[in-house]
């Protein structure tokens, strides 16, 4: 109890501090800080921020603090959305033998976020990607990577009367993060936010882009074989402004879609939503007894009752 009380303590100083210790001591040093500042980053090659304005490639270098001199093989005839700027730091990555990894809000508590070379701040992408034709059809919005879920629900509610079939408790997760951890609401009878995800445009080694998807009804699926070669050809010849190659197999976007952050750099996830719905909270106070056999444990009747059902 005096350890935990210990570190919640230590925790609210850090949260009230470190805004004043970052601009007295590193105001001219890029140094990322998830949510209560327990954990923080400085990479030692560049922090980079995707922004959906078009760059040139030596802008997008030079903004990310890289050197003009190490552009490489990577090549481009004119400006690079979003999806390019991160497809060009990927590949100047591979090039180099550094490690990059993107990072959101910083909801997560873990050293999964840590990386001394690259770090990619995403919460600059946070558009609808959609056509407002998607929605109206078959129910489904495609949204940046780095939008946070609060805004998103907002968005589908007032644009479109939808609504995701479940959010995770905190909301201030980007959809990203949301789902490459598999985060997941309080409903006994709902599955976690990724499993409404039905298709992924990634970054991955490299800076090949790649959209991932599951096959439609009696559309056949692409074998684990097909997919490796085609992405090491897309490897070997390069070329940023290259439209992403199309992967359909099941098992590739079940493991995208809760990655950890090790698979790529989610760029865009299109999800299946609902009609939009309400819910109605219930509270009770209840006395329930633990039985001396933990094996004979039953939920009473009352709480499956209350529990979100629909």
């Amino acid at each position: 109890m005096g350890i935990c009380h210990s570190t919640n303590n230590w925790r609210s100083i850090l949260q009230i501090v470190h805004i004043v210790v970052r601009w007295c001591c590193y105001s001219n040093m890029s140094i990322f800080y998830n949510y209560d500042s327990s954990i923080c980053v400085q990479p030692l090659v560049a922090m980079f921020r995707p922004v959906n304005k078009p760059q040139n490639l030596r802008d997008l270098f030079r903004n990310a603090g890289i050197k003009e001199g190490v552009l490489s093989k990577i090549v481009s005839n004119g400006l690079l959305t979003a999806s390019e700027q991160i497809s060009a730091i990927l590949r100047y990555a591979h090039e180099h033998n550094l490690k990059a990894r993107a990072v959101g809000t910083g909801a997560s508590w873990s050293n999964i976020i840590c990386c001394r070379d690259i770090l990619i701040d995403m919460t600059s992408l946070t558009e609808l990607v959609t056509d407002d034709l998607k929605p109206k059809c078959n129910r489904t919005v495609e949204v940046q990577g780095g939008i946070v879920m609060r805004n998103l629900v907002k968005l589908l509610d007032e644009k479109y009367d939808l609504a995701l079939p479940i959010i995770g408790f905190y909301a201030g997760q980007t959809a990203a993060g949301m789902i490459a951890t598999s985060s997941h609401g309080s409903s006994y009878f709902k599955r976690s936010v990724s499993n409404a995800v039905v298709a992924m445009d990634l970054i991955i080694s490299g800076g090949v882009r790649i959209k991932v998807r599951r096959p439609r009804l009696k559309e056949p699926e692409q074998s684990l074989e097909f997919v490796s070669s085609s992405l090491k050809q897309l490897r070997d010849n390069f070329s940023v402004d290259r439209k992403p190659f199309e992967v359909i197999n099941s098992n590739i976007f079940r493991s995208c879609a809760v990655n950890l952050g090790c698979l790529g750099v989610v760029y865009s996830i299109t999800f299946a939503c609902e009609p939009m719905f309400y819910l109605e909270e219930i509270r009770q106070t209840a006395i329930i007894h633990w039985p001396i056999d933990p094996g004979k444990f039953d939920i009473p009747e009352f709480l499956w009752r209350m529990m979100w059902w629909r």
